[in-house]
């Protein structure tokens, strides 16, 4: 029912079993599903509904984090991918013309950034965190090419503008499948995995 990174119940037990390849507070994540053999049949990708891949010049959202805080899995649009279902020609398999499913890829123009060659995470002011009016507050994502010096926060009902301590650019992600197969046997018929 909800989605917790870090944190307790689904996703803990998704990291005990080893089924989160990678991900990004709250934001973004990959999990794997893994066949018998321990090779990943399936990866679900999950992308925050609310998540703005890119802002204007002049936004400004100042973000706090809060490790008790639970996103419901509802706020997540979920990509599956399954490689029995993508990868099923003799090409898609040879080490030459080997298939290669990405994404985001360059067609995605919602998740696709060009500045960072797939999902963006964006730029972040850090604010001070000993300011009072901070609160809660320890950075605002802003635009790339921001020409901000301060973010306005607001807290208890009263806006201040708070200035950048520094910048940290956060990157990007981008995931490539690629089509393997196991080699059939007498017993056991090829099956498809992702690598």
């Amino acid at each position: 029912e909800t989605f917790k990174i870090p944190g307790e119940g689904t996703m803990k037990s998704a990291y005990e079993q080893g089924r989160v390849l990678y991900e990004f507070t709250d934001n973004f994540a990959v999990f794997a599903h893994m066949n018998a053999c321990e090779h990943i049949e399936e990866l679900e990708i999950l992308v925050n509904k609310n998540y703005a891949p890119t802002l204007g010049r002049k936004d400004c959202t100042p973000i706090g984090y809060d490790p008790e805080k639970e996103v419901p899995l509802s706020d997540f649009k979920v990509f599956r991918f399954n490689a029995n279902d993508l990868c099923k020609t003799d090409e898609d398999f040879a080490a030459e013309s080997r298939k290669s499913i990405v994404f985001p890829s360059e067609s995605d123009t919602r998740y696709y950034s060009p500045a960072v060659e797939g999902l963006d995470f964006g730029m972040y002011g850090v604010l001070d965190p000993s300011s009072s009016s901070a609160g809660a507050y320890t950075s605002a994502r802003v635009s790339r090419d921001t020409r901000l010096k301060a973010c306005p926060v607001t807290n208890s009902k009263q806006t201040t503008s708070e200035p950048f301590q520094s910048f940290l650019d956060m990157g990007g992600v981008r995931v490539t499948m690629k089509c393997h197969r196991t080699r059939s046997t007498k017993r056991l018929k090829s099956t498809a995995f992702f690598n």
